[in-house]
């Protein structure tokens, strides 16, 4: 037979909700049962009809005894005569015939044998089917019997294996369907899987740590940028492992739970999955309690019948106390009389203590007998109030309370430990690399300046350079420049003090602070980028003309500002693109800036009409440090080192003009500097070559390769040594604190085909040995040296095995001064 599967219980009714929500079985509205199980008087559970009694009847105590109540007569149910006097109280002689009344009461919906009604077996909810009476009265059952006898069953099905309610159907027509079935078995299933899962994340983790910790060992097969990256991921997803391990509970979990069928589960999510299902059988085993005691007690308060004979045996013995028994009978002549007493009534008034109500009226008035069915159907539902809902209540609230504890586990996501992605992690390394190489190179940079500052205060004391002695100039103020310090305002030179570094001007962004609270900052790209307080970054694209979005919840925009719209930002300021290739932001409190960012420049116009300029990221310039200038300083004669009568400031210590002019008032390239005969030290400009116009005391700066006898040098013995600005140049420059570039090497007839190499990101001198240089005159190129010279203004063509550096030739001279 086909059953009912949809729940229509009322919203009121825990105990319905309550099975349901633990069965899946469809419990009935409660409020609608006996809707077709009333009489068409509207009385419910039974019928009934009221008739004058029988010719000598009356008067006849022992008959009425012998017939009052339950199944005393053939045909009814129930049985209550009764007599009717005019009124409560005191009555004269009336004959008895015409006194007398029978009230004939029929159940409805009972359960019927041998023609007679029965009520309801323990346990049981009674026929389930709709049927016709004998008046033709159509009544349904069905309902009632669900309500009482369904829950037992389908709550017995889940709390004995297998534990699952699905496939239920009961006696009584209902069903539980398949989408609604409850699995108790599905918790352990689900704490299985969760517990293999943690033990994949434990056992990769483990395989990847090995894998991680080989690739870093130096005697690792596999080595360089590309096997750094692998072991970037790596490690990433070693870390994630591990943290999605951890946060399951770890390696060694196992949990003080068990599931129903024994089962411990070895992660904390699988523990929670245990603990839920023993929470929900442990709550589902206190209904199914509360419905067999209540279905099985003694006084049959499961059957709403049983509520009915219940209260009609009160309203019997009511009538026996206060009508039958105060009748007086006489009889005369055959004829039987009665009067009644003062405590005479024919008006039903009794109390039903349970629901604090009174049942009342006129006992022939079907009024008064409706009120006794609906007495008893309250009296049924009182009953199921008080066991049934009272255990759903504390079973709903149970589950609602130890669920949320131990779904606070399962509802914690599992949190990713690292979630930059593989070139950010690469790029982040990549830079502390090439911060850490910048800082140690700056460092070293600022010993050799102090090193030479050392030597050039005690070196000439017995000297005389143009009347001053170098012993007794100002020393030399080391540079000792931070790394992160601003390289716009670095200077060097005649005109300006040692303040800044221009050594890596990528290393750390100078944020140019906008009225909002945001930066704006140049990117290695060349790109704009601003961040604002709330989280949003926006980066703007002078190549496309484009500017990119990001809120923060991650959700990205992109404007094309080449067809002239402006974009609002998140603070209410608008950014367009100007004409000439310039970003301008106008911003509320009317301050605009103008960002050039080819050149990096930024004109800030104030509310007030205060223009001012600052630099974003300016290239590298190091014709403004005085590296490559020093030593044209220290070879240019007069006064370029110490001042022109040697009494400047040690802040000239570069010497260079910010022309980058040498004396002869010749522009000079930075591809003289690396011919070693471009800008001799001794030459023809007052420099401290052997042919200066030094005097016969003055001491060369360094003179030890042009004295000796044209030796060439200490080392060389063979007039292949060093000069001094060879010296000078290795000082300042050391190739091993150079950041590495990449970059195309330059093609030449010797090395076609070579596509690209490491090279050094500084300005190499390349091999030689060199004398003072053709102007000189000094008399190493009179002893047979060997002399070189750079023809054009750069040198293209080399090979790496000249690819040497200056003053580094094996065997020659001790390092220049302060080396």
């Amino acid at each position: 037979m086909p059953y009912n599967t949809e729940p229509q219980f009322d919203p009121d009714d825990t105990w319905a909700r309550a099975v349901t929500l633990l069965t899946g079985f469809p419990m009935p509205s409660r409020k609608s049962l006996f809707e077709h199980l009333s009489s068409k008087e509207g009385i419910p559970l039974f019928r009934m009809s009221i008739e004058a009694a029988g010719k000598n009847k009356g008067g006849d105590l022992e008959w009425i005894a012998n017939n009052l109540g339950w199944m005393k007569r053939e045909g009814e149910d129930y049985y209550i005569p009764f007599y009717i006097a005019g009124g409560d109280g005191e009555h004269g002689s009336t004959a008895i015939k015409e006194s007398m009344r029978e009230a004939n009461i029929i159940m409805i919906g009972a359960s019927v044998e041998d023609g007679r009604a029965r009520l309801l077996d323990q346990g049981s909810g009674g026929p389930s089917n709709e049927f016709t009476g004998i008046l033709g009265d159509e009544w349904d059952s069905s309902g009632k019997a669900q309500y009482i006898g369904g829950p037992g069953g389908a709550l017995s099905a889940l709390v004995q294996p297998p534990y699952t309610t699905k496939g239920y159907g009961d006696a009584y027509g209902a069903g539980v369907a398949d989408a609604n079935a409850v699995d108790l078995g599905s918790f352990e299933s689900v704490a299985q899987a969760f517990d293999r899962a943690k033990q994949f994340f434990v056992d990769h983790a483990a395989t990847l740590n090995t894998w991680e910790k080989s690739l870093g060992r130096e005697d690792a097969a596999w080595s360089g940028q590309a096997a750094g990256v692998f072991k970037n991921l790596l490690h990433a997803l070693r870390t994630n492992y591990d943290g999605y391990a951890d946060q399951m509970g770890g390696a060694d979990f196992r949990s003080a739970q068990q599931t129903l069928g024994g089962y411990v589960p070895t992660s904390k999510y699988g523990e929670a999955m245990a603990q839920m299902q023993q929470v929900l059988a442990g709550e589902a085993r206190r209904l199914y309690e509360a419905w067999h005691t209540w279905s099985h007690d003694f006084n049959y308060i499961h059957d709403p019948h049983h509520a009915v004979l219940s209260i009609l045996d009160r309203v019997a013995v009511w009538v026996w106390v206060n009508n039958i028994s105060q009748v007086i009978t006489k009889k005369k002549a055959d004829v039987i009389h009665y009067s009644t007493t003062a405590a005479f009534k024919e008006n039903l008034v009794l109390e039903i203590p349970e629901l604090g109500r009174t049942i009342s009226g006129s006992l022939q008035d079907t009024n008064t007998w409706k009120q006794v069915g609906e007495a008893a159907v309250d009296l049924w539902n009182l009953h199921v109030n008080n066991v049934l809902v009272t255990a759903a209540e504390i079973a709903l609230s149970n589950i609602n309370n130890q669920w949320a504890d131990a779904s606070s586990a399962v509802g914690e996501p599992v949190e990713t430990k690292t979630t930059s992605s593989l070139s950010q992690q690469t790029q982040t390394e990549l830079a502390a690399q090439n911060k850490a190489q910048t800082e140690q190179a700056s460092q070293k940079l600022n010993d050799q300046l102090s090193q030479l500052n050392n030597g050039l205060g005690g070196f000439g004391e017995s000297s005389n350079l143009n009347g001053q002695g170098l012993g007794q100039a100002p020393p030399f103020v080391p540079l000792n420049i931070p790394p992160n310090v601003s390289p716009s305002t670095v200077g060097t030179g005649r005109d300006r003090s040692i303040s800044e570094s221009l050594l890596n001007p990528n290393l750390s962004t100078d944020n140019l602070n906008n009225p909002d609270g945001s930066k704006t900052a140049l990117d290695s790209n060349g790109s704009l980028v601003t961040t604002n307080p709330d989280g949003s970054v926006s980066k703007f694209n002078p190549d496309t003309g484009t500017i990119t979005t990001v809120s923060p919840d991650g959700d990205e925009t992109v404007t094309d500002l080449n067809s002239g719209r402006a974009v609002t930002n998140a603070d209410g300021s608008s950014t367009r693109l100007n004409s000439d290739g310039t970003l301008s932001t106008q911003f509320p409190d009317g301050t605009k800036t103008t960002i050039n960012p080819d050149s990096g420049s930024v004109t800030t116009t104030a509310p007030n009409g205060d223009v001012s300029t600052s630099q974003l990221n300016p290239s590298l310039d190091t014709s403004n440090l005085g590296v490559d200038d020093f030593g044209s300083s220290v070879g240019s004669g007069g006064g370029d080192i110490l001042g022109t009568a040697g009494n400047q400031s040690a802040d000239n210590v570069g010497g260079s003009s910010p022309s980058s002019q040498d004396r002869t008032g010749e522009q000079v390239s930075y591809d003289d500097y690396d011919d070693p005969g471009a800008r001799p030290l001794g030459g023809p400009s007052g420099t401290f070559g052997a042919g200066s116009a030094m005097s016969g005391n003055q001491t060369p700066l360094n003179p030890m390769p042009m004295g000796m006898g044209g030796m060439g040098g200490m080392g060389g013995m063979g007039g292949t040594g060093q000069s001094s600005n060879e010296r000078v140049r290795n000082v300042l420059i050391d190739p091993s604190d150079a950041t590495i570039d990449r970059r195309s090497r330059p093609i030449s007839h010797a090395s076609a085909g070579v596509e690209e190499e490491d090279l050094v990101d500084v300005r190499h001198r390349n091999a030689t040995s060199s004398s003072a240089g053709p102007e000189s005159g000094t008399n190493d190129a009179g002893q047979g040296a060997r002399f070189t010279q750079s023809g054009g203004p750069r040198r293209a063509d080399w090979t790496p095995e000249n690819d040497d550096v200056w003053g580094t030739d094996e065997g020659g001279a001790p390092a220049a001064i302060g080396r």
